[in-house]
């Protein structure tokens, strides 16, 4: 069973003393959890800091075409290299890097680049994914897109041409700080969303947990490993506001900590447990009956954390992102 301990610290106490209550310490964060997890989390404390625009090569993206942004643009695993409109070779409208994905020894065609093995694939025209390992635990990839609605074309020489040129990069540590890629260097990214889970899991069952992530920028955990269903996944992006503005029947609009966010529950009997959250931490609520009507081309670019989980409900989720808010506002 997902143990929720909400906002212990918060929320006050667990006990009394003459009617008075006792405040209850805060677990030692990491160090109350499991050696496991402690271990992962440890590694994600390195990753952290790494500027991931800073494993894309940009004179092999410039020889494609003329790039009009390098940055953030999605998850914050990942970084992108756009270009405008009918200007690239092939019709390419972006080149993408990101890590955050564990090897599968069947993926893909293998080659040999200067003694490192790439694997590459072809999804259909759409886009070519040449991949090779960025340490023993994950892979990097450069990923190659078509235009949408284009004619499919095999751009697997152009995704291995950028990872050829990117790898020797695999040997630096770019740093966010500093970075000259476009919204890279935030407060977002500097929180580590894994420093809520004492405020869920409580001491005497904290050797049930698991961290089961190797990306830094969020988090993903399980109160219970030995239990199916109590995955908890959040995200940080850097996408449209859009996505904090409610478009189907039952998602609802709220503020949480002050910031505009967005609730999503299981549209599916079969899994009420389901929920999904994203709040928009540097964002200003959207007009969202101008969006219901119409397609909004002046959407803004905002960070946002996006919160997902398998049990417990949109309750849950909720306190888990007032969490997540209490923790980003401590930060500098």
């Amino acid at each position: 069973m997902l143990l929720v301990a909400v906002l212990l610290a918060l929320a006050g106490c667990s006990s009394t003393t003459q009617g008075r209550p006792v405040p209850v310490p805060a677990p030692d964060y990491p160090g109350y959890l499991p050696d496991k997890a402690r271990q992962t989390l440890a590694y994600l404390d390195t990753l952290r800091p790494l500027d991931i625009c800073g494993y894309l090569d940009r004179a092999a993206v410039e020889t494609l075409g003329p790039v009009s942004y390098i940055g953030a643009d999605g998850e914050y695993e990942s970084c992108t290299a756009r270009y405008p409109k009918n200007t690239a070779r092939h019709g390419i409208s972006k080149v993408e890097v990101s890590i955050g994905t564990t090897p599968s020894p069947g993926w893909g065609t293998k080659i040999d680049v200067a003694g490192t093995t790439v694997a590459y694939n072809n999804a259909g025209g759409e886009f070519c994914t040449a991949s090779t390992h960025f340490d023993e635990r994950q892979l990097i990839s450069w990923v190659v897109f078509s235009a949408v609605l284009s004619k499919p074309v095999d751009l697997c020489a152009e995704a291995v041409d950028v990872a050829t040129a990117s790898i020797p990069l695999l040997k630096t540590r770019p740093l966010r700080i500093g970075s000259t890629a476009g919204n890279v260097d935030t407060k977002l990214a500097r929180l580590d969303s894994c420093a809520a889970i004492p405020a869920f899991v409580a001491p005497d069952q904290a050797h049930k947990a698991a961290v089961l992530t190797y990306v830094p920028w969020g988090c993903g955990w399980m109160a219970d490993y030995y239990k199916s269903g109590s995955r908890i996944a959040i995200g940080y992006l850097h996408a449209e506001d859009t996505l904090i503005a409610p478009n189907s029947s039952g998602e609802i609009t709220t503020e949480i900590g002050g910031f505009p966010a967005r609730v999503i529950p299981s549209s599916m009997r079969r899994y009420p447990g389901h929920c999904q959250l994203w709040i928009g931490v540097d964002a200003v609520r959207p007009d969202t009956e101008k969006r219901r009507r119409e397609y909004d081309s002046t959407a803004r670019m905002i960070e946002l954390i996006r919160i997902s989980l398998e049990q417990g409900g949109c309750e849950l989720a909720t306190q888990i992102g007032t969490e997540l808010v209490r923790l980003y506002k401590l930060l500098p």
